[in-house]
């Protein structure tokens, strides 16, 4: 008991202490914030509290009182500076989102029994060991990038968006070409939401800022398009950079009107509607004319191009609900292709019904993301978490299309199943951002904005928004 009185006395000495010490707004101020751990909130909160104390001054002049007075009162009205600073930080801290890191190692974990059954069929362990070593690789990056800081994507935007298109470039160029292309899309993944930098740092310039939003993604994703990766994924994946400049002018951060950002989200369409039109008149020596025609006409050339389009029908046929299907393909088949068709492969061993159950589960995990990011205060971080949602969303569709012969066979892994060691490091990267995301939401805000002509300097909370 009397240790109790001693510590309570100890505690009452300090918040006497602390009264003793307060002589005004400031001395509040910095009492109270010094108990706040993370650095990036203190002058949020210094702002709010002295805005609270201004207000309660100005009510106790207005009553009549003398002004050295009525700041004393305003400043004892907020309450001991201790308390009031250890219970802010308690609230402003980073706090990690654990329901989406258990559901993505869950979702891992479901990957990896996946492919020790593909290995247990083939008899082969290489895919297994290559999955296995990007997985980890990936997972460790993911841990990693949770805790850096993302809004260094609008602090430095132009900065990190071309280091990012010339290491996409560099990788591009030291990719070797094949069938007329070079398969380093996965970079393009990474490439998406460094982009909601660009878009957070023009939103204040209304439509001079949406052209050269546009302008910074046009020329950047022509010179990458240009330099060889394959272009349907390549133009899909920019795709999203359009979306979500979109979006910021919809939600009215551009001050522009808002249908505006309807129109900017329909371009993705009217683009895919021109490359396949053009597609459509290339010579027919071309290789992605070949393609195309390959795609809608399978059985002009059953063994050429069309081959895969071919046992790809063969296979959807032969599947049965539950169980394995009653038409197999030899194991070397799935070896050169299952990657591409990792669903298809699943579909074979366990029947349409696992097909559904994947597609379902990996749509409802980008769903249940959105649906987060959706609730997110902070304009850059709602950018950066909808540019990593399209990518992962976008790569089930695609995959989930191509598997039921909805869309021409191009480079596109499953998330979490298929043996792509590249986008599977990629995918932990940008997952990795979506809880760097998750993490600093009740912390971080908004990165200032210089405005070239004014000359401002300007600021917005979070919470203000």
């Amino acid at each position: 008991m009397a240790m109790r009185k001693d510590g309570a006395g100890t505690d009452r000495g300090k918040r006497e202490a602390a009264r003793r010490d307060i002589g005004g707004q400031e001395e509040y101020l910095a009492l109270c914030t010094a108990q706040v751990r993370c650095r990036a909130m203190r002058s949020v909160i210094a702002r709010e509290l002295r805005g609270h104390m201004e207000e309660q001054k100005e009510a106790y002049l207005a009553d009549g009182v003398e002004e050295a007075e009525a700041e004393r009162l305003a400043v004892e009205q907020m309450g001991d500076p201790l308390e009031t600073g250890t219970a802010l930080d308690r609230i402003h801290r980073p706090k990690m989102n654990w329901k989406a890191l258990g559901a993505i190692l869950l979702l891992t974990l479901c990957g990896l029994i996946f492919r020790i059954a593909f290995a247990g069929e083939s008899g082969s362990t290489y895919t297994l060991y290559h999955y296995i070593g990007s997985s980890l690789l990936g997972i460790l990056l993911m841990l990693g990038i949770c805790f850096v800081d993302y809004t260094i994507l609008a602090k430095y935007p132009r900065t990190v968006w071309c280091l990012m298109t010339a290491l996409t470039l560099a990788v591009t160029f030291f990719t070797r070409q094949m069938n007329g292309m070079r398969h380093s899309e996965y970079m393009l993944m990474l490439l998406v939401p460094c982009y909601a930098g660009v878009v957070f740092g023009y939103c204040r310039q209304r439509g001079r800022g949406i052209l050269k939003a546009l302008a910074w993604l046009l020329v950047s994703g022509i010179a990458v398009c240009a330099a060889g990766p394959e272009a349907m994924i390549g133009k899909i994946w920019l795709c999203g950079g359009i979306l979500m400049l979109g979006y910021a002018v919809a939600a009215g951060w551009y001050g522009v009107k808002r249908w505006i950002g309807t129109v900017i989200c329909g371009l993705p369409v009217a683009l895919a509607a021109a490359g396949t039109a053009v597609a459509f008149v290339l010579p027919k020596s071309s290789f992605r004319a070949a393609r195309l025609r390959a795609f809608f006409h399978p059985l002009e050339d059953p063994t050429g191009m069309g081959y895969i389009y071919v046992k790809t029908k063969e296979a959807l046929a032969g599947l049965k609900f539950i169980g394995r299907a009653g038409q197999q393909y030899p194991e070397d088949w799935w070896l050169y292709q299952g990657e591409d068709f990792a669903l298809l492969h699943l579909g074979e061993m366990y029947g349409l019904c696992m097909i559904i159950f994947v597609t379902i589960a990996l749509l409802a995990f980008a769903g249940a993301l959105f649906y987060r990011i959706s609730r997110q205060s902070n304009r850059l971080g709602v950018l950066v978490g909808i540019g990593c949602c399209y990518v992962f969303a976008v790569s089930v569709a695609i995959h989930v299309l191509m598997s039921i012969g909805a869309l021409p066979v191009t480079s596109c892994a499953l998330p979490f199943v298929s043996m792509n060691g590249k986008q599977n490091v990629c995918m932990y990267v940008l997952l990795g951002l979506m809880l760097s995301v998750f993490r600093g939401s009740s912390i971080r805000p908004e990165p200032q904005i210089r405005f070239p002509r004014l000359g401002l300097r300007l600021t917005w909370d979070d919470r203000a928004l």
